[in-house]
């Protein structure tokens, strides 16, 4: 009898699991398939230009400058001081566990890491909660302003914070706190109960944008209920904003939602990475779609959104004043590198690549603890320590640099940042390493080494950044000639076995840009800003670059040496009196490091006149 028994409960136990396979393969069978494998943090180390500002990004903001206290004061004393101020741990967690598993022998912020995914989790309620507002004003509460709350935000980032802490060491308690969070939003809203467009801002966006950490909580657990939440979260926000249906009809982000550009895009980060968990290919081309608004009608010359917060006017691009808020910023590269991956087409590194090394790098401040929260190109960068929600983001984005630098697939490995760096990893099953060396992105010259364990083939794919017009790829050992083309990736197919340089010159010659009767100048990748008129008795209203002698010389100015890489170019000062013009000279500096002792920059010249105190 007993026998008998326990032969029905192990087949009963084969049943249910094999119900909970076919669940659980249901699901998988349909994911989204990435072109790209993001490189794991931990294969790539990163020595040049770009290390050093994620250097300073660790040791300055996220280690020593933003505190435990800090981060957790909202939690431990409810309600929080202002109402998403629970925002900053999630972020916070983010960026710390990336930028610590770039630097894995830092035990001073794994330590910090550990403290704070500790704190937040003690600080869970036991129904799931983990919001900073007071129990009577949960998911409805109402600002000064009148404006819907901020709960469901801040779970978002708490979510995003725990997840990350829970892929970095496999914590089960922080993935249990995340499935908490997840099971009390199903149980709060839907189509019966709450409804979660009204509790957020933005026409709804800010809270249906926890579409993007409940699609990865359905991603790592494989169960079915968070799946559903989040089309549910998409249902409603094509209800509201129409997230789908607008962008689709009209191909303009200028349409969708009232056009808040941070927590918009962040609805198409979550589409994207619903796709990769459910399929969901409507939900893929939609976000296509607003990347090709975006970058067809509010792209600055520096890669970033024009962006006060909401999307400008199409094609007005005024560089003056705010420009861009650096949560824009920050999810503009979320968005392409999600593309990317997704895709694998070469345009969303191209804008990756411009975007990272100008306008995402002008708003850290060099030393690594102050940021812009909008950072303008006509003015005085307004850097600052304080804890607001962009000196929060923007850290995720320096963290994320070595994931966009290295990306892999079965039989290809893309290189989309040039940075002195090395990459470990998996191609084709068959451990390769890749050593960079170079001063880019102050000079053409890279080298690259490529050494296999064993003879693999894959294409080493090399992308060819916007600014390129010139220049070449030699494999040691062979004549085949690698054809460039901006933008594009130069592919290089081969066996590859023991070790292969690779030679790259990318010609980096002074490119001058017209818009609106005014001038910009570049030098390779990087967008030049004026800091200082030199010549004595002219301003930047009457000033021009020297075209003619740009022609002439440009392929022989270079970056000088030494701090915040100065260069220096003939400019004229034009007439007001219809005379002839004169020689001025003129000191710039790349955009990503001009101002950072308060000097006033400029993109464009001439500036437009002071009219009325204002420009």
């Amino acid at each position: 009898m007993r026998k008998r028994i326990y032969e029905f409960a192990v087949v009963i136990c084969l049943v249910l699991l094999s119900l909970a396979a076919v669940s659980t393969a249901s699901l998988k069978a349909v994911v989204g398939k990435d072109v790209y494998q993001a490189a794991e943090p931990g294969q790539v180390i990163m020595k040049g230009y770009l290390g050093e500002r994620m250097r300073v990004n660790r040791e300055g903001r996220l280690k020593k400058h933003i505190t435990e206290k800090q981060l957790l004061a909202g939690f431990r004393n409810r309600p929080g001081s202002q109402p998403w101020i629970g925002e900053h741990v999630g972020k916070w967690l983010h960026a710390a566990t990336l930028a610590w598993e770039n630097k894995q022998d830092d035990e001073v912020l794994r330590q910090k890491i550990k403290r704070v995914a500790q704190g937040l989790m003690a600080s869970q309620m036991k129904d799931g909660y983990l919001g900073t507002y007071l129990k009577a004003d949960r998911w409805s509460a109402r600002d000064e302003n009148r404006n819907a709350c901020w709960d469901v935000w801040v779970h978002k980032y708490c979510l995003i914070g725990l997840l990350s802490y829970y892929r970095m060491t496999g914590d089960q308690e922080a993935l249990d706190a995340s499935r908490r969070i997840g099971d009390l939003l199903i149980d709060t809203f839907g189509d019966d109960k709450l409804d979660i467009l009204k509790a957020g801002t933005h026409a709804g966006m800010a809270a249906t944008s926890v579409l993007e950490p409940m699609s990865v909580l359905c991603e790592l657990t494989g169960e079915r209920k968070y799946e559903q939440f989040a089309r549910y979260v998409i249902r409603r926000a094509d209800a509201g904003p129409k997230i789908l249906t607008n962008i689709e009809k009209t191909h303009t982000v200028q349409s969708v939602g009232n056009k808040k550009a941070y927590e918009m895009m962040s609805n198409y980060v979550g589409l994207v990475e619903f796709w990769r968990a459910s399929g969901y290919k409507r939900g893929l081309e939609a976000a296509k779609l607003a990347w090709e608004s975006v970058k067809s009608e509010n792209i600055f010359i520096t890669g970033a959104p024009d962006a006060h917060e909401h999307f400008s006017e199409p094609h007005t691009l005024v560089p003056s004043g705010a420009c861009t808020e650096t949560c824009v910023q920050v999810t503009w590269i979320q968005m392409s590198w999600q593309l990317l991956r997704a895709t694998g087409d070469p345009r969303y590194a191209a804008m990756l690549h411009h975007h990272i090394y100008n306008h995402m790098l002008a708003a850290q401040h060099p030393d690594g603890i102050n940021w812009c929260y909008m950072t303008t190109m006509e003015g005085k960068k307004a850097y600052g320590p304080a804890m607001h929600c962009c000196g929060s983001s923007g850290p995720r984005a320096i963290a994320l640099i070595p994931t966009i630098a290295y990306m892999t697939a079965k039989d290809k490995l893309a290189i989309n940042l040039y940075e002195t760096s090395q990459f470990k990893g998996e191609v084709g099953g068959v451990d390769v390493t890749v050593r960079q060396q170079t001063d880019y992105p102050w000079d053409g010259r890279i080298s690259i080494e490529v050494e296999t364990a064993k003879p693999v083939s894959f294409d080493l794919q090399l992308l060819v950044p916007q600014f390129v017009q010139s220049g070449r790829i030699r494999v040691a050992g062979s004549k085949r000639k690698i054809p460039l083309e901006a933008g594009e990736y130069a592919t290089i197919h081969r066996t590859w076995s023991g070790t292969t340089e690779v030679a790259i010159q990318f010609d980096m010659s002074m490119a001058v840009h017209e818009w609106k009767g005014r001038y910009a100048l570049s030098r390779g990748p990087i967008i030049l800003a004026l800091e200082k008129v030199e010549t004595e008795g002219a301003s930047t209203q009457e000033v021009l670059p020297d075209a003619s002698y740009l022609k002439q010389q440009g392929r022989t100015l270079a970056f000088e040496a030494g701090q915040r890489h100065p260069i220096h170019v003939k400019g004229r000062k034009i007439s007001t009196t219809g005379g002839a013009s004169s020689d001025v000279s003129l000191l710039y500096r790349p955009y990503c490091e001009a101002g950072a002792s308060g000097e006033n920059v400029c993109i464009w010249l001439p500036t437009p006149p002071v009219t009325g105190g204002k420009k």
